[in-house]
């Protein structure tokens, strides 16, 4: 029971509902619905006025009892959840500004076109293959050719 706006309102609980027993302007009157509920729903002695037995009138008064309360979910760890199906995650999408990673082999870089460059040792060239550029790295070392530096 709890005072609501200068009246008394009597609930109580059954089966997992609320149910509400109405507004009462005096305080025994509440308890002694609340008295009768418990006696109705509960089959429980009476808390308020114990002795005595709720008056048939009161009894008359009280609305019907819930039906069954709702199935209680089930734990999040049940064995009756069907198993996760793992998925590859999707490729991240690449953005205008991403570069695809460069492959570094010996100094010499590779292209999104599959041609090899070294810049540092030959500027505005470019291989085939590595045997191209290491033949002509072994060349450029065999002829004694300074390094280049651009900048």
């Amino acid at each position: 029971m709890h005072r609501n706006r200068g009246k008394w309102t009597a609930a109580i609980k059954v089966r997992g509902s609320k149910i509400t027993l109405g507004d009462y302007d005096d305080e025994e009157d509440a308890a002694r619905a609340y008295d009768a509920a418990l006696v109705k729903y509960r089959n429980a002695p009476t808390v308020n006025f114990p002795g005595e037995a709720p008056l048939a009138s009161v009894l008359a008064l009280l609305p019907p009892a819930p039906a069954a309360a709702p199935a209680a979910p089930l734990p999040r760890n049940a064995r009756t959840r069907t198993p996760k199906v793992i998925v590859d995650p999707p490729a991240p999408a690449r953005t205008s500004n991403a570069r695809p990673k460069k492959a570094y082999v010996e100094g010499a870089a590779q292209r999104a076109n599959g041609k090899w460059y070294n810049t540092y040792l030959f500027p505005g060239r470019e291989f085939d293959d590595l045997d191209e550029y290491r033949a002509a790295k072994k060349q450029r070392k065999e002829s004694g050719a300074p390094r280049i530096r651009i900048s």
